[in-house]
């Protein structure tokens, strides 16, 4: 089953349809300075690094009230961030930040938890730091998300729901 062609159920019934355009990597330090403007209106945000000719996420986020530059000087980033240096020593992790354009779905706190948690899931790996995310990804509904902008991180589609092999 694995590696066949799946089809949505019902493809026009997705009660979220949200398109995420991503950042290419930046440092940190960039985002800490203004440097990316998408920080404004970013929901979305992912720690990566390239390791042996790929690019990684090694922690995927949300913020809904508050930009990723304040998220990520919060105590428990800069915590992740430095258990990740010291268990990958020379490793450069960057920062993307993902903005969301919902073609069906509203932004609200809820729907960005289950986006968050749907993108968790799908691209996780076992040297990434969430903590949360990867056992409880549970909508209650219909999800498709489109990765777009730099997504060499990401799957460029993912979705939760009904499906069937074609």
């Amino acid at each position: 089953m694995i590696g066949e062609t799946f089809t949505a159920s019902w493809p026009d019934y997705f009660d979220v349809n949200v398109d995420i355009a991503w950042t290419p990597p930046a440092p940190h330090d960039l985002l800490f300075s203004n440097g990316i403007p998408e920080n404004d209106y970013a929901y979305f945000y992912a720690i990566v690094a390239r390791v042996d000719r790929e690019w990684w996420p090694y922690y995927i986020g949300m913020t809904y009230k508050q930009t990723a530059a304040v998220r990520h000087r919060q105590a428990d980033h800069v915590q992740r961030l430095a258990r990740l240096r010291a268990n990958h020593p020379g490793v450069t992790f960057s920062l993307c930040l993902g903005v969301p354009t919902f073609q069906v779905g509203r932004d609200d706190p809820g729907t960005i938890r289950d986006i968050e948690s749907l993108l968790i899931y799908a691209n996780w790996h076992e040297d990434m730091v969430n903590d949360s995310g990867i056992n409880n990804c549970r909508p209650g509904r219909q999800i498709y998300v489109h990765n777009s902008g730099w997504t060499d991180h990401l799957y460029k589609e993912v979705s939760c729901g009904v499906f069937y092999r074609r």
